[in-house]
């Protein structure tokens, strides 16, 4: 008797990031139960969990990026109500709470019985596999942050000292490309600014290794500035990164039916709404070293969608859950950023960083509440369909109601859909709209040659 996984039949769904603080299973609307209804269908549900599960019971971490956002543990028993299996955890709010907070989170994961990756009380558990098992196979996800402060790195456990607490971490490379005339000009500064003299200093102290100038290459205060023939922000991977995060990616695909691989990422280039060349060089390397689905994930909104020899990589998959103005504790480092004192209330902050009337940040820009569940169909191991979902998050409702995703309809749907079309054209992806609903079928899509399993 065949086992069910050999068929190799599954259906994915994928959320983007959950920025979650409230309950969700007393709601009763339609559009958010026919939601939970396909989440829940699939044979796997993944969402990006971007936020530390604790009570306060561990200090904060100091310079957190925005946010700190720690949310009741009981919320995670609501995601998995919803059909959530299998999050992953390395972002850029992993260490709101620092080591302490990062540690308890994985604590209360493991106690609600959810699967996740990309942190862990070091590097070789940052850097592993979540595996959860369904009807449909074994699925391994692989999560790995862009996002992140130097100490967020996890560290590896040796005969010598303990591991380091932290996420798994992909360096970037960015270089900005001037003329002749510009670097010329930025080697007169560095001269003039006492950066060449700082630079010798640090060499001959050799305190750590520092790269060396070049006719065509300048780092100037820690930026890297390169010779071309036009202006422009070129990002590359951190090569020891992308290596050894790809060498999980294939150990997973010899011990998993179903590979995942997710990365967060606030980075760009020039434009927000574009994904960088790393993340497009990284996404692909993973297909190749047998990922099934890339979803990516940070920006905060949906990025276009590329069909890869045969499997998918959204490169940016939006916000699913962003409850942000709810918040109920924040530390003192965050009022003081906002000029407000040790009497301010929590509500006081939230006005502070986005205005009375939604003026300033994520709330003033409707792109942010906007975003798309897409379920991936697969049959013999060979993608069918995408289908793209329209999701509304309640944009300009009050603080307490937004947030919360529902199915789109009407004429919101199909702009967000329509959205979606024009993001994925440059990839050469065609979506096909019906019923309210996007349908990318492989079949119309440019033929490459599949990567090999395992």
């Amino acid at each position: 008797m065949a086992y069910e996984s050999t068929k190799r039949n599954i259906t994915m769904a994928l959320a983007g990031d959950c920025l979650i603080h409230r309950d969700l299973s007393a709601h009763q609307e339609e559009p958010f139960l026919e939601m939970v209804r396909l989440m829940r269908e699939a044979d796997i549900t993944y969402a990006n969990l971007e936020g530390v599960a604790h009570e306060y019971e561990n200090p904060p971490g100091y310079h957190s990026p925005s946010y700190y956002t720690a949310f009741p543990p009981r919320c995670l028993q609501d995601l998995k109500w919803m059909g959530v299996k299998v999050v992953s955890t390395a972002n850029n709010h992993s260490m709101d709470f620092g080591e302490g907070g990062l540690v308890t989170t994985l604590k209360h994961l493991d106690s609600a019985g959810l699967g996740h990756a990309g942190t862990g009380r070091n590097l070789w558990e940052a850097r592993a596999p979540g595996y959860v098992q369904v009807a449909a196979g074994r699925v391994a996800l692989i999560s790995a942050t862009a996002a992140f402060d130097p100490h967020y790195r996890a560290g590896e456990q040796t005969p010598q000292v303990r591991g380091r607490p932290g996420a798994s971490c992909l360096g970037v490379v960015r270089d900005y490309v001037v003329d002749r005339e510009t670097i010329q000009f930025m080697k007169k500064l560095g001269e003039r600014l006492g950066d060449d003299a700082r630079k010798e200093r640090l060499r001959q102290q050799n305190i750590f290794p520092l790269p060396k100038d070049t006719e065509s290459l300048y780092h100037f205060f820690g930026s890297r500035f390169a010779l071309g023939n036009s202006f422009t922000v070129r990002t590359s991977c951190n090569q020891r990164d992308k290596e050894a995060i790809l060498k999980r990616v294939r150990d997973a695909a010899r011990m998993a039916d179903w590979v995942i691989v997710a990365l967060h990422c606030h980075e760009y280039e020039m434009e927000p709404e574009v994904p960088p060349n790393f993340v497009k060089e990284f996404a692909k390397a993973c297909i190749d070293a047998g990922a099934h689905c890339f979803a990516g994930h940070g920006p905060h909104m949906l990025q276009g969608i590329e069909v890869y020899k045969g499997r998918p990589i959204f490169y940016s998959l939006g916000n699913f859950i962003f409850m942000l103005e709810t918040i109920e504790r924040h530390p003192p480092d965050l009022y003081d950023r906002y000029g407000l004192g040790m009497d301010a209330l929590p509500s006081d902050m939230t006005a502070a960083r986005i205005g009375d009337n939604d003026t300033f940040g994520f709330p003033a820009s409707a792109r942010y509440w906007r975003s798309a569940l897409p379920v991936c169909e697969w049959q013999e191991g060979e993608l069918q369909q995408v289908r793209l979902h329209p999701l509304d998050l309640g944009f300009q409702q009050p603080w307490p109601a937004r947030g919360r995703p529902m199915l789109a309809s009407g004429e919101l749907g199909q702009e967000i859909l329509e959205g979606l079309q024009k993001a994925s054209e440059p990839f050469g992806t065609h979506i096909r709209i019906a019923d309210g609903v996007g349908v990318i079928a492989p079949d119309t899509q440019p033929r490459r040659p599949r990567p090999r399993r395992g």
